[in-house]
């Protein structure tokens, strides 16, 4: 077992040294990531309505996020629930906007520029070669870059989302469509 001082000197070296940021960001946006997944699968329970949450879960709980999303619309569908287009509109934003930043840091390494605000998405066949100072190899790619505020704002958006979400399960327990009076999450 590593010492107990030798890990907080070290996470607060790392912690604070020059990727801070990239950590923060990253990690403020698989946060919000995570509850929204838990928002979505709690409604489907309360669509459904499931009683038994552990079963329910065990189902439904490690599907991907536009799996999910497809289901809650077809189990909307089958229920005879009403989803407005406040709704709507989020969840085709989750999906299309979301959900592909997800798979893009989920299944890519992050490098942080050190001349520009940027994070390069990073594999085997895409690097910053540029950014290197490098030409591009053959049969390689030039990486695609994130900006830093942009991931924030992505994160921000699910953190709103979240309390819109929280308004949306309340609805069908009352008998309402599935919507959002004053959505805090703006959308593009």
């Amino acid at each position: 077992m590593t010492d107990q001082s030798f890990l907080e000197a070290e996470r607060d070296r790392i912690l604070t040294g020059e990727d801070r940021d990239l950590y923060l960001r990253v990690g403020y946006f698989f946060s919000w990531l995570n509850q929204v997944d838990l928002q979505l699968t709690t409604l489907m329970a309360v669509v459904m309505p499931a009683t038994d949450l552990a079963s329910f879960e065990l189902l439904l709980g490690r599907i991907g996020a536009k799996t999910k999303l497809h289901r809650l619309r077809q189990l909307c569908k089958i229920k005879n629930r009403v989803i407005e287009q406040s709704l709507l509109d989020r969840l085709t934003h989750y999906e299309k906007t979301i959900c592909e930043l997800r798979n893009r840091l989920a299944h890519s390494a992050l490098a942080r520029d050190e001349n520009q605000p940027r994070f390069y998405y990073v594999s085997v066949t895409q690097m910053p070669w540029t950014a290197f100072g490098q030409k591009v190899p053959p049969v390689q790619k030039v990486s695609n870059a994130i900006d830093p505020m942009e991931l924030f704002e992505r994160g921000y958006w699910l953190h709103n989302f979240n309390f819109d979400m929280l308004e949306v399960i309340e609805r069908p327990v009352k008998g309402q469509p599935l919507g959002i009076t004053n959505p805090r999450s703006p959308l593009p």
